[in-house]
């Protein structure tokens, strides 16, 4: 079984603990999810026809665009973020 080896983002781990992943442009916030209740597995589709487990999932993450992020690439400032709200 073989396996795609590329780069498809980056981990971005600050100091405080937060962490965020980079893909191209773009930044999303991950936050811890819920606790698995019941088995799951990970697995990798490989083509059209091949599937490779990887294990089981032993926690959940929950993936979000950073907004503030996007809004400020686009020129907008933080006041449009808030929705206008001061």
């Amino acid at each position: 079984t073989r396996l795609c080896v590329h780069t498809t983002g980056k981990l971005l781990i600050y100091k405080s603990g937060r962490v965020k992943l980079q893909l191209g442009d773009h930044l999303f916030n991950i936050d811890q999810g819920s606790e698995c209740q019941f088995a799951q597995d990970v697995g990798c589709v490989v083509g059209s026809s091949e599937l490779t487990f990887l294990g089981p999932v032993q926690k959940r993450m929950v993936i979000t665009p950073d907004i503030e992020t996007a809004f400020a690439n686009m020129g907008m400032d933080n006041n449009a973020t808030k929705g206008g709200m001061e």
